[in-house]
């Protein structure tokens, strides 16, 4: 279980938790949006320069639209393919 905050580009508070991205209001503390996730482990996230907000979950990537009352909707969803290599025998 891991969580982490960064700030978006408008200034907000981006916060990850294991199953969903929050978005907090800097001046009042209230919840501005938050994306639920279907993963157990949101790991990182980062705000690329155009405010679109990048997350690390499980095997996969999301970024998420930083625009006006979109703001917190996916724009886009990746898998990660990771190989699987078979386990290997250690020689002595």
């Amino acid at each position: 279980m891991s969580s982490w905050v960064v700030i978006g580009k408008d200034g907000n508070a981006l916060a990850g938790f294991p199953d969903k991205v929050v978005s907090i209001n800097a001046t009042d503390g209230t919840v501005a949006w938050e994306f639920l996730l279907s993963a157990s482990t949101v790991s990182s996230c980062r705000v690329a320069e155009d405010g679109t907000i990048y997350v690390c979950a499980d095997n996969k990537v999301v970024a998420l639209s930083p625009r006006g009352n979109k703001s917190g909707l996916m724009m886009w969803e990746a898998l990660l393919m990771i190989p699987r290599f078979p386990r290997t025998e250690r020689f002595t």
